[in-house]
């Protein structure tokens, strides 16, 4: 499952659950599936920040060989 998907599914969960208040301790709960999305999308971000450091690393490698050559 991608991450976006993951936090929407988050999103909606917590709105169900909101509305039907069927759930104890609503509050806490709901504080508990923020702090997931608040996870979620900073594990997006690094991971999208990691790719973008792999990729400037390759293509500086593929220069610097160009430039040996």
């Amino acid at each position: 499952m991608r991450l976006a998907s993951l936090t929407t599914c988050m999103h909606q969960l917590r709105t169900n659950l909101e509305e039907q208040r069927q759930v104890d301790r609503l509050a806490d709960f709901r504080r508990d599936v923020e702090r997931l999305l608040y996870l979620s999308q900073a594990i997006g971000i690094l991971t999208s920040r990691v790719h973008q450091l792999v990729v400037m690393r390759r293509s500086t490698r593929k220069t610097s060989k160009s430039i040996a050559s």
